[in-house]
């Protein structure tokens, strides 16, 4: 049941969601270097609260590998920081990688059936092309690629936002027309009953 409130809610909650979405269409090339540097402080954030730890309390015993935890963890949040580009090119490259291997080894698979089935159709080979081709795609256009999940999303959110701020109205009508219809049904009940 809507509150009372419940309109003003809906335009407040679609004017953000229709804000993030404009910010993520043009932001979206810096968003995933954005998002790598924020994992970096993350990663360094419990690095350095170990090693604070270790040292303000000498009394404590304590595994002797958390010193070397927790320097991996902020040295790779360093680097995250100081290198998002890399990183994210070093995953990039890495998913290009398996889909042109998926892609090539399911050509492969599709050409020694075909020898000794000729009745498989040439159609099998549609979609492990498809992956050899995705695969370079992503290592010619990496930078686009890393980008283009944040595209789609602000894109969606631009989209949702008005239909949801259609659809906060259209169920505000419904209930008032509802309570407006119980309140006449009772009224005529109570006519009724006199």
């Amino acid at each position: 049941m809507p509150t009372k409130n419940y309109l003003l809610q809906a335009l407040l909650r679609n004017i953000t969601l229709l804000l993030l979405g404009v910010l993520l269409v043009t932001f979206s090339p810096d968003a995933p270097k954005w998002i790598v540097m924020g994992c970096g402080v993350l990663f360094m954030l419990p690095g350095l609260v170990t090693l604070l730890a270790l040292i303000t309390d000498r009394d404590a015993t304590y595994m002797p590998m958390i010193p070397f935890t927790a320097g991996g963890s902020i040295l790779f949040g360093i680097y995250l920081l100081c290198f998002p580009n890399a990183f994210i090119a070093f995953l990039l490259y890495a998913l290009a990688g398996v889909l042109i291997m998926f892609g090539t080894m399911g050509c492969l698979n599709v050409w020694r059936a075909r020898r000794t089935e000729p009745a498989i159709s040439i159609w099998h080979y549609l979609f492990p092309v498809l992956l050899f081709v995705a695969g370079v795609l992503v290592l010619v256009f990496w930078n686009e690629v890393a980008a283009l999940p944040f595209l789609i999303m602000g894109y969606a959110l631009i989209i949702y936002a008005p239909l949801q701020m259609l659809t906060a109205i259209a169920v505000s009508r419904a209930v008032k027309k509802a309570a407006k219809n119980a309140a006449s049904e009772e009224l005529m009940i109570e006519v009724k009953e006199e």
